[in-house]
């Protein structure tokens, strides 16, 4: 669907439901994120950028304070909620406990790049991403296992970081540098969050400083990262899912130059950086790995760093 013909579905169904004309319409993108992950809300880093694909809002101003939504997916259905509801209705109603790196992404990805964002001092980059450039793509796999981040493990992973913060005395794990420090925690489950959450920090700056640098072996470098962050994810965090995991490895054996698992685990999709020649290689690779175990056929998209939220 085109940027026009998204806003022109927007003012249609804004019009059908509420009966008048509206203020405006905006696009606000997908997001995937590159390096660091389960970092967030452990005051870390995150390096995400915005996709293509996007959402498109028509909105009007109206008294009162509340927001009144609804959706093509639902336009008989209208919620209302609070102006002031957009974290809290996530971690409290939904009941993900999440940090702000989807809506950070959304807002302040530029084209071509991916931004670098401190999310203790909210600080944030943009650097220069474009994998097109050095050869290769961004290939999104849907494992077509279903999210399930609202089932109680994302937040016993959040409320273990901050036990294991509390042991050590410190704000947040973002303040544990080096992973022998975590050495003081007791529990072998709480010290294995700890290494991923300062490993991941570390990954994060490692990828930017690559990416910064327009070295010859860039994405290479980033591969290699990007491989070793689903080991962490899987071993270390445990928030891995069968069907990721064949992903990733079905894409390394078929020449990706790596790949991992995306967003809070439990289900969702894998990013590979794949040379353009191997990527036709790299989807066969992973179809007929499912189809060996009779699971759903995969879904793939080829992502590229994009623009954030905008007013169309």
């Amino acid at each position: 669907m085109t940027e026009a013909s998204a806003a022109r579905g927007a003012r249609e169904l804004f019009g059908a439901r509420f009966g008048r004309a509206v203020d405006g319409v905006w696009l606000a993108p997908g997001r995937a994120n590159l390096m660091g992950e389960h970092t967030d809300y452990n005051d870390g880093y995150v390096l995400p950028f915005a996709l293509g694909e996007g959402v498109a809002v028509a909105a009007a101003r109206r008294a009162g304070g509340r927001l009144a939504l609804c959706s093509r997916q639902q336009p008989d259905r209208v919620a209302e909620i609070d102006l002031g509801l957009a974290c809290r209705a996530e971690n409290e109603f939904v009941g993900v406990p999440c940090g702000i790196m989807d809506q950070s992404a959304s807002l302040l990805a530029r084209p071509g790049h991916a931004v670098l964002l401190d999310c203790r001092s909210r600080a944030s980059s943009q650097i220069p991403f474009d994998p097109a450039r050095g050869g290769s793509r961004l290939l999104l796999i849907d494992t077509r296992a279903v999210h399930q981040l609202t089932a109680g493990e994302y937040g016993r992973r959040r409320a273990e970081c901050e036990q294991a913060a509390r042991l050590l005395g410190i704000p947040s794990l973002r303040y544990l540098t080096d992973c022998g420090d975590s050495g003081g925690l007791p529990d072998p489950v709480l010290r294995r969050r700890a290494r991923h959450v300062v490993t991941d920090n570390a990954r994060a700056l490692s990828a930017a400083a690559l990416l910064r640098s327009a070295a010859d072996d860039v994405y290479p470098g980033i591969g290699r990262l990007l491989t070793r962050a689903h080991r962490s994810l899987r071993d270390g965090f445990e928030v891995s899912w069968p069907e990721a995991d064949v992903a990733v490895e079905a894409a390394l054996d078929a020449g990706a130059l790596g790949a991992r698992m995306i967003g809070g685990g439990f289900g969702g999709s894998v990013l590979a950086l794949v040379p353009e020649r191997a990527e036709d290689a790299v989807r066969a690779a992973v179809a007929g790995a499912y189809a060996k175990r009779s699971w759903t056929e995969p879904g793939f998209l080829q992502a590229a760093p994009s623009a954030g939220a905008r007013r169309l």
